[in-house]
Formats: structure tokens, sequence, C-alpha cells
């Protein structure tokens, strides 16, 4: 699916001549962390806007505002423009008064960031895309010193590590799905295991489930397991787990595994009947999970003690 991302960038209080620079605030519309990450990096349809502004003091009459974006850790203040900056607007002229500009909508953000030298190449760590407001005099031959504001939208192409020793245990129209932390890389902050129907797998008696796929998901950094439901009984499933970072950069998927669901009342809902409340998989659970096992230990050897 495409993905249309909007950033807002909001212009508060920029006094006129001899004003100091002013800071803009800039957020994205899918959250608060003010970040693109690789798959908005490389999505061409990605957007952004700068909102209209208001500006808190009388501006000279015929003041012109000019947005730019640059990969620089600061905005120019000369008319010829550096390397790595390009314009966004022609321009928005005050007519008097307190000014509220017209806006600069759907920039086409890949664009922007090739325009600025940016590369979207994973693992690299760019500058921040920099959006900058500069004032022009009303002959927009000069700029006025001081008069700015700036906001910065930064990158993360950086992929967490990959899950590992991935399993799928057989459960009832389902996969009980395991797996262990990256060896390398940083740590994922959630997961996501997929299971997809196969026609046949290697060694093991199923059948062909293809169009048949499920998934199940777990956030945190503590627990290793999750159910797939939904599937069908004695089908051919592959499964792979992928790790999340905190700006939804997806890992390399982990190495496939597979698993054929069974008609049988499995560990997973022996554990619920029992009053487990872990949510899913076979992680580390309550007490009701230990007394389970306990008791799969004990009770064939309180059998064999009866006369």
């Amino acid at each position: 699916m495409r993905t249309r991302v909007a950033l807002l960038a909001c212009l508060l209080s920029l006094a006129p001549v001899a004003a100091l620079a002013q800071a803009m605030t800039v957020s994205l519309s899918r959250g608060s962390d003010s970040v693109i990450n690789i798959a908005e990096c490389n999505d061409s349809t990605l957007t952004f806007t700068v909102s209209s502004w208001t500006l808190a003091a009388q501006p000279a009459a015929g003041t012109f505002y000019k947005v730019f974006a640059t990969s620089a850790t600061t905005c120019h203040t000369t008319l010829a423009l550096p390397a790595n900056t390009v314009e966004l607007t022609g321009g928005f002229r005050d007519t008097g008064g307190s000014l509220t500009g017209p806006g600069l909508s759907a920039q086409n953000a890949g664009s922007v960031l090739t325009s600025i030298g940016t590369s979207c190449t994973v693992g690299s760590t760019p500058n921040p895309l920099r959006l900058c407001v500069l004032v022009y005099d009303s002959t927009q031959q000069n700029v006025v010193a001081g008069a700015q504001a700036s906001g910065s939208i930064a990158l993360d192409l950086a992929r967490p590590g990959t899950p590992v020793n991935v399993s799928a245990a057989s459960g009832d129209g389902a996969l009980n799905v395991a797996w262990a932390e990256p060896t390398s890389g940083t740590m994922p902050a959630r997961w996501t295991a997929d299971a997809t129907g196969v026609t046949s797998i290697a060694g093991q008696s199923c059948q062909d489930a293809t169009g048949s796929s499920g998934s199940c998901s777990v956030s945190g950094t503590t627990q290793r397991s999750c159910r797939i439901r939904g599937l069908a009984n004695d089908g051919c499933y592959q499964v792979v787990v992928t790790g999340f970072s905190t700006t939804d950069n997806a890992s390399v998927a982990s190495a496939v595994a597979y698993g054929v669901p069974k008609a049988v009342q499995d560990f997973w809902e022996r554990y619920q009947a029992e009053g487990g409340r872990e949510a899913g998989g076979c992680g580390a659970g309550g007490a009701s999970l230990l007394s389970l096992l306990a008791l799969a230990f004990v009770a064939p050897r309180l059998l064999r003690r009866r006369p």
C-alpha cells in the first residue's frame, strides 16, 4: 500500500527585521517521532506539507517569505543557494498586517531528498532533512538578517538485527512460533511472525495450503513467541519472523521454519484451560504455566503408584 505522510511544519512568532532566528515545529502525521524511516524514504509517493503560518508581529510591507529544503546543518542566509539546498516555493508576499501564508503542499519527499544530495541507502546516517524559511525585502534582492525559521526531520535508515532459531510447533488450527534474539545488530522493539501456505514440506506429510496465511505480533524485548491462529489443520506452512525498530524499520526476515497444524488439544490449549494468561506461544508465563509443566511430569508417576 502506498504511503502518504504529511510532515506538518508550523512557523510561529517570526518577527521582521532584526529578529532572532525562530524555530519551526516539525512533526509527522503518523506520530510525533519526526523521523523518516526506510520505507518512507524510498516511497515515491511520500509527500509532506508545510502548513500555513501566522507572524506575531507586523511585517514590513511587501516582504517575501520563501521555503527551502537542505541537508546542511544550518539554513543559508545569502541570495545564492549553496550546494545541497533547493527552493520549494516561489515566495509568499506580505500584504500587510499579520500574515497567514498559503502553505506548501504535495512536495514529493523522494525528489526533494535527491535534490539535496541525500541518499536513502539502508544503513547510512544522512543529515536530517532541514526546512528553512527565509525573509526577503520587497525587491527580493536582499535577505533580511536574522529573520528566518527552521526545523528538521531526522532520517533513520538503520535495520534492527535479524531474529534467529525460529521454530513452529503444531497447534490445533495454529502454529506456536518461537525464536531467539538477534546475534548481531540492535534489538527490535517488536516482532511479527508470518505463516504462508505452501504445496509441500520435505520430509513431512501435509496437504497443500497454498492461499492460506496468518500472522501474530508481540511488542517489547522480552517475549520471544506468539501463536498464529486460523490455519488449516494438516496444511503445509512456512514461517518467518521479522523484527521492527521503534521507527518501524524492518529487519531482514529470519531463516524459514516449517510447521503443520494438527487437530489435537495442544499444550497451549491445555495451558489456557488451566487458567494460563500468557499472551502467546511458549514464552515465560505465570504460575499456571509452571503448575501445568509440573503436572506433566508428576502425573505419570502418580499413575504408576496406584494399585
